[in-house]
């Protein structure tokens, strides 16, 4: 889908990756004694009971302890040697000495397919499979990193972000959603947009009180955008006829087609976030959309050239008054 505004078990033996170390380390295979590396998930400790490799200058880890944590499916093809892991929309194969992986990408059009270069191939030792972590981790969206016998996968966001999405202000943590919402991943099988008109912009909808799920509508697509391990994924979408406030009125009334995934069950209010670019101009437009479809603008900005020339209401994700119902632990 055009976006506009952005813009790891079932197999045994399975996990890894690889950072640099001191230059001119060889090759060395850690023995039994050695301790256990630690892992640790968006802040999350996993323990893990095989070493890390050292192989010409880069570390690998275990595959399989890995993906468990990286929430990740895998398989593994005995006869051939290769490991195939799976998340979202993303597949990533990988074989046994090679120096390649190749990564699957299902988007909205179809899937693409590169063949990628690693840094040290897939290695096979003490019944266990290891590669790359960076390389596995990126491919997913992830940051990954490996510093006294820990291994660290985390979000690209960084914690002060993350911690406002998950428990911060509410308007805040809606901005932050929106931002992941502009380069998603795929729990179901993606449809493309049609009718995509820049004077629509992009609209987000948030069910009052909430940052952690919101409905995207661009074109004729409506999505809904799940945030799952600090990352937007889409769990749902369907196809909405009319304009754009026809749109809106759809939505609520559940007048939708071509249905894919679990679909919401819209009630009550939603606040209402509208942005674009049109030429030189652009614009952001706040408001509230009742259980009918109505819609009422409570903030507007609108720029050209660089310079805001418009502004009125207030300028936030958010309702007056409105209270945070989904902050973790709430």
């Amino acid at each position: 889908m055009n976006k506009k505004f952005t813009a790891v078990m079932v197999a045994a033996s399975v996990m890894a990756g690889a950072f640099f170390v001191s230059p001119g380390a060889g090759r060395t295979y850690a023995d039994a004694a050695s301790p256990a590396i630690r892992i640790d998930v968006m802040g999350k400790t996993v323990q893990a009971d095989a070493a890390p490799l050292v192989d010409h200058g880069r570390v690998l880890v275990p595959l399989r302890a890995v993906t468990e944590a990286f929430g990740a499916n895998v398989q593994w093809d005995a006869k051939t040697n290769t490991a195939t892991v799976r998340k979202w929309n993303v597949t990533v194969r990988f074989t046994a000495f090679s120096g390649v992986a190749v990564v699957y990408r299902e988007q909205p059009g179809g899937v693409s397919q590169a063949t990628d270069r690693l840094d040290s191939p897939m290695k096979l030792h003490g019944g266990r499979a290891y590669v790359p972590l960076r390389f596995l981790a990126t491919q997913f969206g992830y940051a990954a990193d490996w510093h006294d016998n820990a291994v660290f996968i985390a979000s690209t966001l960084g914690k002060q972000k993350i911690d406002t999405l998950y428990n911060g202000d509410l308007a805040e943590a809606r901005i932050n959603a929106v931002s992941l919402g502009y380069d998603p991943q795929y729990a179901i099988k993606p449809m493309v947009a049609r009718n995509v008109g820049e004077a629509d912009g992009m609209t987000v909808l948030f069910r009052e009180g909430e940052a952690l799920r919101f409905i995207q509508i661009e074109g004729d697509l409506a999505e809904l955008v799940e945030i799952k391990d600090a990352k937007a994924v889409v769990t749902w979408e369907g196809r909405l006829s009319g304009n754009k406030e026809d749109r809106l009125r759809s939505f609520m009334k559940r007048s939708w087609t071509e249905s894919v995934g679990t679909a919401p069950k819209p009630s009550g209010d939603y606040v209402y976030y509208n942005s674009g670019i049109f030429g030189e101009t652009g614009w952001t437009e706040y408001g509230v959309v009742d259980a009918a479809g109505a819609f009422t603008q409570t903030g507007y900005k609108h720029y050209g050239f660089g310079e805001v020339d418009k502004e009125t209401g207030t300028l936030a994700i958010a309702k007056k008054g409105e209270k945070r119902s989904d902050a973790v632990g709430a």
